[in-house]
């Protein structure tokens, strides 16, 4: 694997064999994974906060949702 721009650029084979090779892509991936978890946590959060301001279930906002957003992909049955 190699990296032709940014931070990494002067680094060739990112599966060299060194440490700190490998704990930058550690690092890197960590903060990936949890960018990712809280972006997932605020969602389901948003959509608590929406289901309690309407007095709906959860459920009921997705689909209100869904009803809203005609063009999106539903949920799979």
């Amino acid at each position: 694997m190699r990296v032709l721009s940014g931070p990494l650029s002067n680094i060739h084979d990112l599966a060299a064999n060194d440490a700190t090779i490998a704990l930058l892509i550690n690092v890197i991936t960590a903060v990936g994974q949890f960018q990712r978890d809280l972006q997932n946590e605020l969602t389901a959060e948003g959509i608590a906060a929406l289901a309690r301001a309407h007095g709906v279930s959860r459920a009921g906002v997705r689909t209100a949702l869904a009803d809203l957003l005609p063009d999106q992909p539903g949920p799979i049955a």
